[in-house]
């Protein structure tokens, strides 16, 4: 899987993911590696991953930090936005109203996020680099 990973060759990663034991399937650096080779090859082939991820370690939270991600590309901004609060209730950074007011812009909504971008550096002074 790795070799294949290097050489983004990111079918023969899936494939090589298939035939894996179950408990080689449940190791995270594993689940992460399939996600990303199936983010490159399509939205379905990401979905199944993303189901074996929820079977396989429901607790973790790694999937959230690449959802958002996914989810901004996609334009599912309403799915990003529960991610986020999500992942702000477990990791409580400032960093996630940058994201949120992220989301208000794409959506139009430049007054929210102005006002989640001022609350975020006010929080955390150091955010205020992107935004120079």
């Amino acid at each position: 899987m790795y070799s294949a990973m290097r050489s983004n060759n990111y079918h023969r990663v899936v494939a090589e993911y298939q035939k894996l034991p179950e408990s080689l399937k449940r190791m995270r650096s594993i689940m992460v590696m399939r996600c990303a080779a199936a983010r490159k090859i399509g939205h379905d082939e990401f979905a199944k991953a993303i189901e074996d991820v929820r079977r396989y370690d429901p607790e973790s939270h790694f999937l959230d930090v690449m959802l958002v991600d996914y989810y901004f590309e996609q334009k599912q901004y309403h799915l990003m936005r529960e991610t986020v609060d999500r992942l702000d209730a477990v990791v409580q950074d400032p960093f996630m109203d940058i994201v949120r007011g992220t989301i208000c812009s794409e959506q139009g909504n430049t007054e929210e996020a102005e006002r989640l971008i001022n609350k975020a550096i006010a929080a955390d002074p150091a955010l205020a680099e992107f935004y120079q």
